[in-house]
């Protein structure tokens, strides 16, 4: 498994051999950082990034390789938050830690968060529902900006989640059995009185 582009372009990480954690494949993470590039065309600023069920970190290594201001990969998992700790060691991040860090977390029950992220991708195990646990969280909990693009992957029948007051469905790109969800927070409306 290797870094596509940025700083760490090429370098390889640490993965698991057995199949408990499934990686995004390289052609996804690609799609998945060009829709990010092109959404950022309308704010160049590198930005504040959140990676869910982060398993290896691979999304979140590739996120800082790419520039992003601040990275947090959030995975409940300890094996896999070991091999981050692994990766972020091997990458030589360990100073960065204002900049990159993990928690040892369930995503399906965050805590209030002083911090609000730009960009927030999620990879959660497919069809049983721990999006829309997350979705919730997210909103309610302080997560997200008035502009955080949200990109959940997920398999190609998801869709119950994405019918909410609080969030709007932009985009739904399908690459093999796997789709990339692109959702925003809703504009609050205010009543007229």
């Amino acid at each position: 498994m290797k870094i596509i582009a940025g700083q760490l372009k090429g370098r390889t990480l640490y993965h698991f051999d057995h199949s408990f954690i499934q990686p995004t494949k390289n052609f996804v993470k690609e799609a998945l950082f060009n829709i990010i590039q092109n959404h950022q065309q309308k704010n160049t600023a590198k930005k504040y990034f959140l990676d869910l069920f982060s398993g290896t970190g691979s999304i979140g290594f590739e996120a800082f390789s790419r520039g992003f201001k601040h990275v947090t990969c959030i995975e409940k998992n300890m094996k896999a938050c070991h091999l981050i700790e692994r990766n972020k060691k091997k990458l030589r991040l360990s100073s960065f830690d204002q900049i990159f860090d993990y928690q040892t977390v369930d995503a399906t029950n965050l805590y209030f968060s002083a911090h609000q992220y730009d960009y927030i991708f999620m990879d959660p195990p497919y069809g049983k529902g721990l999006a829309e646990k997350v979705l919730f969280q997210l909103i309610e909990k302080n997560w997200l900006k008035k502009d955080s693009l949200i990109i959940v992957e997920e398999n190609l029948s998801w869709k119950d989640a994405i019918i909410s007051e609080k969030l709007i469905l932009l985009e739904k790109r399908v690459y093999g059995k796997t789709a990339l969800y692109l959702l925003e927070k809703r504009e609050e409306t205010i009543p007229f009185v």
